[in-house]
């Protein structure tokens, strides 16, 4: 039996109807990414994205750096989901490798 795939849409209208059922077996995953450069953050539940956008959209500023959390909230608005209903979170490339080679302690 193929498992249906959640749209956009459920993921944000968790409310209605479904929002009990979709809680309990939904596993969602937080995704963060260019802590360096470019922050971006990305929710999935259930392998379908319900929200992804770049810190620089929410702040209005061309480059940035450093934790996404302007972004990381704005996901969680989006899918109405609280931390203590995301699974995972993904972090993209080696962050703390990445820090250290800007702050000149590690080896790069």
């Amino acid at each position: 039996m193929k498992k249906r795939k959640r749209s956009n849409a459920e993921c944000r209208e968790g409310n209605r109807g479904r929002r009990e059922e979709w809680k309990s077996e939904a596993v969602r995953i937080l995704g963060i990414s260019g802590l360096v450069h470019d922050p971006a953050a990305a929710l999935l539940a259930d392998g379908s994205v319900c929200a992804a956008i770049e810190e620089a959209k929410l702040q209005r500023l061309r480059s940035l750096d450093g934790i996404p959390r302007k972004a990381i909230a704005y996901c969680q608005e989006q899918s109405r989901t609280s931390w203590r209903e995301i699974e995972c979170i993904a972090v993209a490339s080696r962050p703390l490798r990445n820090w250290l080679r800007q702050r000149g302690c590690g080896r790069g």
